[in-house]
């Protein structure tokens, strides 16, 4: 009779088991199929820089600064405490989005409206104004094309593998 019990309980043992694992194994697809899946609703919003983000700028009180905003358009802006900004288009494709500054947004000294002016049109202006090189090599690297890395849950932005923006709430 006790090797009868053996028997019936390792059987019983074994389907618990298998039950178990079974009910785990469910969980965790579960938990997959269930996960957040990010979209360009994550992207739309307001954004600043991320505490982790490296400093590797001249212009570090301008990075610490920046605000963009993502707007459902497949627009941004981007303001800095300095008195120059960008507006621009933004794509996302496979968590990697892409960031086009097209305009220059400049504050007005004599206040109103801010002045904005395409790029390339500010470039020239740049050259043809007396502006250093060195001036017009900021503006151009300011104004080239940026891609970031979108976290799965699209809160966090990165560059290169290092952190960069994340989501104001």
């Amino acid at each position: 009779m006790s090797t009868l019990h053996n028997a019936s309980r390792r059987r019983h043992n074994a389907l618990v088991k298998a039950l178990f694992n079974g009910l785990v194994g469910l969980a965790f697809l579960g938990a997959i199929a269930c996960g957040h899946q990010m979209s360009e609703k994550d992207i739309v919003g307001t954004w600043k820089p991320d505490p982790a983000m490296p400093m590797n700028s001249k212009f570090k009180g301008v990075e610490k600064g920046i605000i963009i905003t993502f707007t459902a358009d497949h627009k941004f802006t981007l303001a800095t405490p300095s008195p120059g900004g960008f507006k621009g288009t933004w794509a996302l494709a496979d968590k990697m989005l892409t960031v086009t500054p097209t305009t220059l947004v400049v504050k007005n000294p004599m206040g109103g409206a801010n002045i904005e002016m395409p790029i390339e049109e500010a470039l020239k202006k740049f050259q043809t104004s007396g502006m250093t090189a060195e001036m017009t090599d900021s503006l151009k690297t300011a104004s080239e094309q940026q891609a970031f890395d979108v976290a799965d849950d699209g809160k966090k932005l990165s560059q290169e593998g290092h952190p960069a923006m994340i989501k104001a709430e």
